[in-house]
């Protein structure tokens, strides 16, 4: 991937990463009590993790390529080591 795409993706899951968890603890810890605040601090982090997980399963169900360069890298270091 083009490090230009890597980064603005970087970009949007942190930024949206941000706004579904501010959602979670707005929607669960809104500000009427201590107890129901502390309720939505409490299942934001689980929420991030479900996320992070999901995240992980995914990058590892991936396949790696070579980059366009990186085979004739291979390919020469093979020669060479013979």
């Amino acid at each position: 991937m083009q490090p230009g795409k890597n980064n603005a993706l970087r970009e949007l899951g942190g930024v949206f990463g941000i706004a579904v968890l501010a959602f979670v603890l707005n929607r669960r810890g809104v500000y009427s009590s201590p107890d129901t605040f502390v309720a939505g601090f409490r299942s934001a982090p689980w929420i991030a993790v479900a996320i992070s997980a999901v995240g992980i399963l995914l990058a590892l169900s991936l396949k790696r390529t070579a980059a366009p360069g990186e085979q004739a890298v291979q390919e020469a270091e093979a020669a060479a080591a013979v």
